[in-house]
C-alpha cells in the first residue's frame, strides 16, 4: 500500500450514530463517483459491520483511511475497534463482505477489525480528499451532544476538585486557627493572672512582653479565621438593634490604652443629630473601626488620631454613614495606596518588617464594608498622615421612641455660656463644635492663663460662664491648677467644672483631691456626644437628668413583657437551675409555662393536643436534643408556624445558622440578657389569650422585706451585679440560684470524668455546656469562659491532653466560686426552724400553696419553705418534702395530687 491518509472517525455509541455512519459512507461513495451497485454494497457491508461492532464491545469506533493507487485506483481501509473480549468470529463470517481483505487484531482488551476495499476511479485529488474529510468529520447533533456531555462531566469534575481544594484550605485555616486559639487563650489568661501577683521589675517586664506578644498573635489568628470565612463565602452579618454610642464606648476600651501608651491624642468627631439607635452588625462595625484605628496608632509616633462619623444619605429604609480614621503618621505614596486592601499585602516589604502584621486586616475590612453595602478608600500623603474612609449602610431602629440626645435638645441648653480650655487645637475645635451642636454659646482658649482672664472679663460684663471644660494635662498650667485659681477669682458666679482627660478618670480625681478640689464631673477622651451631653446636664444640676439620660433599658423591657402577658409557653430545658431561672423570669411577665425536660418529652406534650403560643428550646439535652426535636415538630403541618426559639449558651454566628436551619425562628443566648430575651420573644410570640392591665412583679429589696435572705457584699469569682441583673434583681431567686449552683456543680470534675465513659459521645460536651450556662447565669464570668473553651474542645474532638489542660483550668475557676459560696451554703444549713404555726395559719398557707400550684406559679417554692420550717420533725414533714421535690422539678400536677394527702 502506498501513502495512506486519515479521513476521520465516527463514534458508534448510540443508535443514531449508526444512521450517521451509513449516510457518511454513502456521501463518500457518491463523491468518489463509484458504481451504484458497488456503492450500495459498500454502504450495506459497512453498516452491518458497525452493528456487529456495537454488539461485540464497548466504546465502538469506526476509523477511515484512504490511499491513492496506480492506474486510477483507490484503497479504502476501515478500522472497526471496541473494548471487550475476543469478538464472535462466527457472527463476523456470516456478514457478506464481498471484495474484501480483513484482519482481526486483539491487544490489551481492544480488538480491531481492519477491512480493505479497492475501487477504480478517476475522481480523486487533493480537493476531493478535503471534501471527504469534511464529510467524515462533520459532527452530527448526537456527536455534538455527546462531546458536550463529556466536556460538562470534565468541567464538573474539575469544579468539584477545585471546590474540595478550596474547602480543604478553608477548613485547614479554620481548624488551625481554633487549635492555636485554645492554647493562646491559656497563655493570655495565665500571664494576666501572673501579672496580678508579686513580681520583681524584671519578671514583670518579661511577662508583660509575653502578654503583649500573645495578644498580637491572637489578633493574627482571628484575621486568618475571618479570611478563611471570606474565601469560603461563609462570612455573614447579623441584623440586630444596637446603639452607636455603645460601639464607640467599646472602641475606646479596645484602643484607648494603646493610644495612651504611645502618647497620642484620640479624638471623636461626631456630626450633630446623628441617629444612635441603628440596625446592623455592631460587632463587625466595631471590628472595622478597631482595625483601622489600630493601624492608625501603629503607624503614628506623635500627634493624634481622629475618628469621625457623619450621615451622608437617609431614606425610608435606612441611612448611609460615612466613617473616617485620620492619623498624623508616616503616610503613603499613591503607589503604596494602590496595593492596600489586597490579601497578605502591606504598603511594601519594609513596612512589614518594621511594623509587623499579617496583611489581612484591610482585606477583611474591605469585605466587611462591602457586606454593609458600602465601600472603603484611602487618602494619604507621605510624612503627613493618612485618612481611611468607608461608607456603611444601616437600618434605623424605629421602635425606640426617643433618644437621650433628643430629650435634651438645643432648646434646654440654648444660650448657656461655656469656656473650653485645651492645648490641642484639634481637640479644642471638635469639643466646641459638639457643644455648639447642643445649643451652648462656646468660647475657646488653649491655655489656663488666658482662661482665667476670660472668666474675669465675662464676670465683669455680667455674662459669666456657667460651664468650664478644662483639659487636665496642659503645659505651664494644668487643668487642676486652672480650676484651683478659678476658685480664688471671687467671681460672682462660679462655673461648673468638667475635667477633660485622655488618662485615668480615677487618677484625675485623686490628683484633684490632693489639691483640695472635688471634681463635679470627669469627661474621658475621646469624647462621645452622649457622654458630653450627660456630663453637661448633670453638672448644670438639672433634675431628672440622670434618669432621662441613663442607658437603662427597663422601660423597653417592660413594654416587651407587656406584649407577652398571658402567653402559654412550652419550656424545654433539662437543667434544674436553668429551669427555675427561666420560669421565674417568665412568670414575672405573667407568662404561663409548661415544662419538658428533653425533646422527646416536648413532642409527647405537643402530641397530646395542648396548644402553646411558643416554645423555648434548649439545644443540648439528653434523650433528644433541641435540633432533632425541632425537626420532628416541623414535620407536622399543624406546627409549621409554631414559634420555636432556641435558648442556648452557644451564640456564635455558625451556631445561630444551625438553629435556623433546624427550623427554629430565632435564638436567645445564655446567660440570659433580659431585654434581649423579652425582645426576641415579643418579636415572634403573640398570646392567644393576652392578659391586660397587670402590673409586673416588683423586685424584692431587703429594706422592705426583712424575710429576704442576705447576700454578702462580694463573692469570689462572681460578678453579683451581673447575676442579679439576670434575675431582675430578685434577691430570693438569685440566692436560690447560687445555692443550686453549689449543689449541682461542686462535683463537676467527677461528673465530667463519668461522662467520658458514657455511650453518648456528646456527654462530656453537654456537661461542660451545662456548667457554662449556669455559671453565666450567676455572673461567674471567668468560669463561664473556661467552661466554654472546654466545651468547644469536646465538640471538636481535641486530644486528651488538651481536654485535660482545659479541665484543670475550669476546675481552678470553679473552686474559686465554690469556696466563695461556702458561707451561703453553711448559712442555709444552719437556719433554725421556726416555732410550730397554728392550724389556721397552716390552712391559710396550704390554700395559698394550692392556688399557686394551680397557676403554675414558682412562688409555690417559697410557701413550701415556710411550711417545711414550721413542720420540722412532724408527721407531714416527709409528705411536704415530696411536694417540694415535685415543685423543684416543676411538676405542679404531681404536687397538687400529693397535696390531697395533707390534712386540710
Amino acid at each position: 500500500m502506498e501513502q495512506i491518509d486519515f479521513l476521520g472517525q465516527i463514534n458508534l455509541t448510540t443508535d443514531t450514530s449508526l444512521f450517521d455512519a451509513r449516510n457518511k459512507v454513502r456521501e463518500l461513495a457518491n463523491l468518489l463517483k463509484l458504481d451504484s451497485i458497488i456503492s450500495t454494497r459498500l454502504v450495506s457491508e459497512i453498516s452491518e459491520l458497525c452493528r456487529w461492532l456495537r454488539k461485540s464491545g464497548n466504546k465502538p469506533l469506526l476509523e477511515l483511511w484512504i490511499a491513492p493507487q496506480k492506474n486510477n485506483s483507490l484503497q479504502l481501509q476501515c478500522a472497526f475497534s471496541a473494548i471487550g473480549p475476543e469478538p464472535n468470529i462466527e457472527t463476523l463470517k456470516s456478514i457478506s463482505l464481498g471484495r474484501l481483505s480483513s484482519e482481526l487484531i486483539i491487544e490489551n482488551f481492544i480488538f480491531t477489525l481492519l477491512v480493505n476495499y479497492q475501487f477504480n476511479t478517476i475522481n480523486f485529488n487533493a480537493e476531493i480528499f478535503n471534501q471527504l474529510t469534511d464529510i467524515i468529520n462533520l459532527h452530527s447533533r448526537e456527536d455534538l451532544f455527546l462531546n458536550l456531555q463529556a466536556k460538562n462531566i470534565e468541567l464538573d469534575k474539575a469544579k468539584t476538585i477545585a471546590e474540595q481544594a478550596a474547602q480543604s484550605k478553608s477548613d485547614f485555616l479554620a481548624n488551625m486557627s481554633h487549635e492555636i486559639r485554645t492554647p493562646m487563650n491559656a497563655i493570655i489568661g495565665m500571664t494576666s493572672l501572673a501579672l496580678k501577683t508579686d513580681l520583681n521589675a524584671q519578671q514583670r517586664g518579661y511577662i508583660a512582653r509575653v502578654s503583649r506578644a500573645a495578644e498580637n498573635l491572637l489578633g493574627i489568628i482571628n484575621d486568618i479565621l475571618d479570611f478563611s470565612k471570606i474565601e469560603a463565602d461563609k462570612m455573614t452579618l447579623e441584623q440586630t438593634h444596637f446603639q452607636l454610642d455603645h460601639v464607640l464606648d467599646n472602641l475606646v476600651n479596645l484602643i484607648g490604652i494603646y493610644a495612651e501608651e504611645k502618647g497620642l491624642e484620640l479624638l471623636f468627631s461626631q456630626a450633630k443629630n446623628l441617629p444612635n439607635h441603628l440596625i446592623g452588625d455592631p460587632l463587625r462595625l466595631e471590628q472595622i473601626l478597631v482595625n483601622l484605628s489600630n493601624n492608625a496608632i501603629k503607624f503614628t509616633d506623635q500627634g493624634q488620631i481622629i475618628i469621625g462619623i457623619e450621615s451622608v444619605a437617609e431614606d425610608s429604609e435606612g441611612l448611609t454613614l460615612h466613617f473616617w480614621v485620620k492619623d498624623s503618621g508616616i503616610g503613603m505614596t499613591s503607589e503604596q495606596c494602590n496595593k492596600l486592601f489586597q490579601s497578605f499585602s502591606q504598603a511594601d516589604s519594609s513596612t512589614t518588617r518594621k511594623y509587623g502584621g499579617s496583611g489581612l486586616g484591610l482585606a477583611i475590612t474591605k469585605k466587611l464594608v462591602e457586606l454593609m453595602d458600602g465601600h472603603v478608600w484611602v487618602e494619604s500623603v507621605p510624612d503627613q498622615g493618612s485618612t481611611f474612609h468607608f461608607h456603611a449602610r444601616f437600618g434605623i431602629n424605629d421602635s425606640v421612641e426617643i433618644s437621650p440626645m433628643q430629650l435634651w435638645g438645643s432648646n434646654e441648653l440654648e444660650g448657656i455660656r461655656a469656656l473650653v480650655v485645651d492645648d490641642n487645637q484639634m481637640a479644642l475645635q471638635i469639643m466646641a463644635s459638639m457643644l455648639q451642636g447642643l445649643g451652648l454659646v462656646v468660647d475657646i482658649t488653649d491655655n489656663g492663663h488666658q482662661a482665667l482672664e476670660m472668666l474675669m472679663i465675662a464676670d465683669k460684663l455680667n455674662s459669666p460662664y456657667e460651664l468650664l471644660y478644662v483639659d487636665w494635662r496642659m503645659p505651664n498650667m494644668n487643668g487642676i491648677e486652672t480650676i484651683k485659681r478659678t476658685e480664688n477669682l471671687s467671681l460672682s458666679k462660679q462655673p461648673a467644672y468638667i475635667m477633660v482627660t485622655a488618662f485615668s478618670r480615677d487618677d484625675a480625681r485623686e490628683s484633684a483631691k490632693k489639691h483640695g478640689i472635688d471634681l463635679q464631673a470627669v469627661l474621658m477622651k475621646p469624647i462621645i456626644a452622649s457622654h458630653l451631653l450627660r456630663k453637661t446636664v448633670k453638672s448644670l444640676g438639672y433634675e431628672g437628668a440622670d434618669a432621662k439620660l441613663s442607658d437603662d433599658k427597663s422601660d423597653n423591657t417592660e413594654k416587651m413583657m407587656a406584649l407577652l402577658r398571658g402567653a402559654y409557653i412550652l419550656l424545654v430545658e433539662d437543667n434544674e437551675m436553668n429551669q427555675e431561672l427561666a420560669i421565674e423570669l417568665l412568670s414575672s411577665a405573667d407568662i404561663r409555662i409548661k415544662l419538658a425536660e428533653n425533646g422527646q418529652e416536648a413532642l409527647d406534650i405537643l402530641n397530646s393536643g395542648e396548644q402553646f403560643d411558643g416554645v423555648l428550646m434548649d439545644c443540648q439535652m439528653p434523650i433528644m436534643d433541641g435540633f432533632t426535636a425541632t425537626r420532628e415538630i416541623r414535620k407536622n403541618p399543624d406546627w409549621a408556624k409554631l414559634p420555636i426559639i432556641a435558648m442556648t449558651a452557644n451564640t456564635m454566628t455558625g451556631d445561630k445558622e444551625k438553629v435556623i436551619a433546624s427550623g427554629m425562628f430565632d435564638h436567645i443566648g445564655k446567660p440570659l440578657h433580659l431585654q434581649t430575651m423579652f425582645e426576641t420573644m415579643a418579636k415572634w410570640i403573640r398570646p392567644a389569650k393576652p392578659s391586660v392591665n397587670l402590673e409586673p412583679k416588683v423586685a424584692e429589696h431587703p429594706e422592705n422585706n426583712p424575710a429576704l435572705p442576705t447576700l454578702p457584699e462580694t463573692l469570689p469569682g462572681i460578678n453579683m451585679k451581673v447575676g442579679l441583673a439576670t434575675t431582675m434583681n430578685n434577691i430570693k431567686l438569685y440566692h436560690r440560684q447560687l445555692v443550686m449552683f453549689n449543689d449541682g456543680q461542686a462535683n463537676f470534675a467527677e461528673l465530667f470524668t463519668l461522662a467520658a465513659s458514657s455511650d453518648d459521645p456528646a456527654a462530656q460536651a453537654r456537661t461542660a455546656h451545662t456548667l457554662k450556662g449556669t455559671a453565666g447565669n450567676i455572673g461567674a464570668n471567668a468560669l463561664y469562659a473556661a467552661a466554654a473553651k472546654l466545651e468547644t474542645a469536646c465538640h471538636k474532638g481535641s486530644n486528651q491532653e488538651v481536654i485535660s489542660d482545659l479541665l484543670a483550668l475550669t476546675v481552678i475557676e470553679l473552686d474559686i466560686v465554690i469556696k466563695g459560696l461556702a458561707s451561703l451554703v453553711s448559712a442555709k444549713s444552719s437556719t433554725k426552724t421556726t416555732d410550730p404555726i397554728s392550724d389556721q395559719a397552716f390552712k391559710k398557707l396550704t390554700q395559698q400553696l394550692k392556688n399557686l400550684l394551680e397557676d403554675d406559679d414558682t412562688s409555690a417554692g417559697e410557701v413550701l419553705e415556710e411550711l417545711l420550717q414550721s413542720s420540722h420533725g412532724t408527721a407531714i414533714d416527709p409528705l411536704l418534702k415530696e411536694i417540694q421535690q415535685a415543685v423543684g422539678g416543676f411538676d405542679f400536677e404531681s404536687a397538687l395530687e400529693l397535696m390531697k394527702k395533707l390534712p386540710l
